[in-house]
């Protein structure tokens, strides 16, 4: 029907078909198509006006479902200036969800609760993680090669999130995992030569500036402030997941876009 925003990933992109796979049924159910007809007419978002958030509307919804396991977190902070971050943990390569956070029914039960599932994060190998992170104030994680596989990496992210995980310095990422990253407001950043990975541990103290978009290759300069020298790391996103990210994640950047506009307004 005319007048309806279904809100759903690049329709040229088979990986975003196939996580949003809900997306085109709910679309399906408006238009009265298949999913797979859904699909094949969609096209990208032009520069029509987005309407209003009042009268964009969850078909066949009603309200969103709340209750005592349903709580996000904090924002997240935005990149926007330089700051200072103790490393918080220094991880093995392939250091995939299935390791940082342990799936079973205990988790999955928080899973909608981002400070209980923050606590969850390192739980089988060591329970204190999640006491250090929150009395040390910003925090970043050193890894290895393939940072975050396997499933539950949005999960994942949003754990870190939650725990204040600033950045990811890692040698490289699991497919995917940077952009989860980025949408949840934790910047990755991967390592230009692997020496430099084994110069951190856990308990140092860095100073990360904010990634410009114009820097080439995205490279920015780590402070390593606990031995007293500099090296270059790189920020791999694309321009506009650079974007979200040091705004501090997607739900944040549209937030503060709506709250920016509406003030524009006479």
């Amino acid at each position: 029907p005319h007048g309806t925003l279904v809100v759903g990933g690049d329709p040229s992109d088979p990986v975003a078909l196939e996580r949003e796979r809900g997306v085109w049924a709910c679309a399906a159910l408006l238009t009265g198509h298949t999913a797979a007809e859904t699909m094949v007419s969609a096209k990208p978002v032009g520069p029509d006006e987005v309407p209003a958030w009042d009268e964009v509307i969850e078909p066949m919804g009603g309200t969103v479902e709340a209750g005592s396991r349903h709580r996000p977190g904090d924002w997240p902070a935005q990149h926007d200036a330089p700051y200072r971050a103790v490393v918080l943990r220094v991880l093995p390569d392939d250091a995939g969800a299935s390791l940082l956070l342990p799936w079973g029914p205990r988790v999955r039960a928080v899973r909608a609760d981002a400070s209980e599932l923050a606590s969850a994060l390192f739980r089988a190998s060591d329970p204190a993680t999640a006491e250090r992170a929150a009395a040390g104030g910003d925090t970043v994680l050193v890894a290895g090669e393939r940072f975050g596989g396997g499933p539950h990496g949005e999960a994942l992210a949003r754990a870190l999130a939650a725990l204040g995980v600033r950045s990811v310095l890692a040698a490289s990422f699991a497919t995917d995992m940077e952009r989860l990253l980025a949408l949840h407001g934790v910047l990755p950043l991967r390592f230009l030569s692997p020496s430099d990975r084994r110069e951190l541990e856990a308990g140092d103290e860095v100073e990360l500036p904010p990634p410009i978009a114009e820097s080439p290759g995205g490279r920015v300069a780590l402070r390593h402030l606990t031995r007293g020298f500099t090296f270059d790391v790189r920020c791999a996103l694309l321009a506009p997941l650079r974007g979200v990210a040091r705004a501090g994640g997607l739900l944040r950047a549209v937030h503060d876009a709506i709250a920016e506009d509406a003030a524009s307004r006479p």
